[in-house]
């Protein structure tokens, strides 16, 4: 079977590509996702810690990938996320929404800010603000008012905003328990060191923080050698197959949407 390979980066370093090495990432990836998380330079700027001007930067560097697809005629899948959180919240939502559609990507997902120490406030979607915002969101995906781009939302928004709808105050019964990538076993994560994780959010260092490194699920210890590296890679798959259930946490859920297309 074939497998997908997919970037997950903050997109600074897409910054800094030659033209050539532009071409090498849309020939050989299925999917590039650049972790936005603001909708305007300023908030950017201050959730990073970096100057503003890499916003504007970073957003062109995806568009020139785009542009390279299309002269080279690939089908690697271009997108941007965005965390709910102070620096993106309400209508800055359907802002970053608005600059996705703008820049002709091919998807861009919304998920909650998982907190590893405290320091960041995280935007409760239980607010009625963002029951509202998801309404427009559904609405604008039944509308196709963004063409083809694909609108991935958090598993816990997309429940949080049906019992709403459903005026339900218990719904334990439709909440996701454990984290969807790795209980499906469609998608790895291969960190910068070798570790391999059950999703790319499990890589996250804030993550590996809380959590006690527990999402690592094998690490790749030769780079050098091909054949080594694919042994120690399917001898992971194999056993990822029958004990994946065990890989995650059973309250593990910050990952990358499982409607993220």
């Amino acid at each position: 079977s074939s497998v997908n390979i997919a970037l997950y980066t903050n997109g600074i370093g897409l910054t800094k590509l030659s033209k050539t090495e532009q071409g090498v990432l849309v020939k050989s990836l299925n999917r590039i996702r650049v972790s936005m998380d603001a909708s305007n330079a300023d908030d950017w700027a201050f959730y990073k810690g970096r100057d503003a001007k890499l916003f504007q930067q970073i957003w062109i560097a995806l568009s020139n990938l785009k542009t390279l697809r299309d002269q080279l005629g690939t089908e690697v899948k271009l997108g941007a996320g965005c965390l709910v959180s102070s620096s993106c919240e309400d209508r800055k939502i359907m802002d970053f929404i608005d600059i996705a559609s703008q820049f002709g990507l091919d998807f861009c997902d919304v998920k909650y800010l998982f907190e590893s120490d405290g320091t960041k406030s995280a935007y409760r979607a239980s607010s009625s603000n963002f029951i509202e915002i998801v309404d427009e969101i559904m609405q604008a995906k039944e509308t196709k008012k963004y063409g083809d781009m694909h609108i991935g939302l958090d598993d816990n928004f997309v429940i949080d905003w049906y019992a709403s709808k459903m005026g339900l105050e218990n719904y334990d019964i439709i909440a996701a328990r454990r984290c969807w990538m790795a209980r499906v076993g469609r998608k790895v994560t291969i960190g910068p060191y070798g570790g391999i994780y059950p999703c790319s959010d499990a890589a996250n260092p804030g993550v590996l923080k809380v959590l006690n490194a527990e999402p690592r699920m094998a690490v790749i210890t030769n780079f050098e050698n091909e054949q080594v590296i694919q042994n120690q890679f399917s001898a992971f798959w194999q056993r990822s197959r029958s004990k994946r259930d065990s890989f995650d946490p059973p309250t593990h859920n910050y990952c990358v949407p499982s409607n993220s297309g």
